[in-house]
């Protein structure tokens, strides 16, 4: 289940113009999926970890 909600936050960022993402709108994209706020907090910080996402700024997230 954690792969596929990490694989689900990184396909979010198809279409999308840019590789940075607001927060806010990634959660939301994610929630549509059935992902909860904990699990979905859980992942983003295990995809930083593994260099896949980077938090730059307070509220946004880049995909590496």
């Amino acid at each position: 289940m954690r792969l596929y909600i990490q694989e689900t936050i990184i396909s979010q960022f198809a279409g999308w113009s840019s590789s940075m993402m607001p927060l806010v709108t990634l959660q939301m994209r994610c929630a549509k999926k059935g992902i909860k706020a904990a699990q979905f907090e859980e992942a983003i910080d295990e995809l930083v970890k593994a260099g896949r996402l980077e938090k730059p700024a307070f509220n946004r997230i880049r995909l590496l």
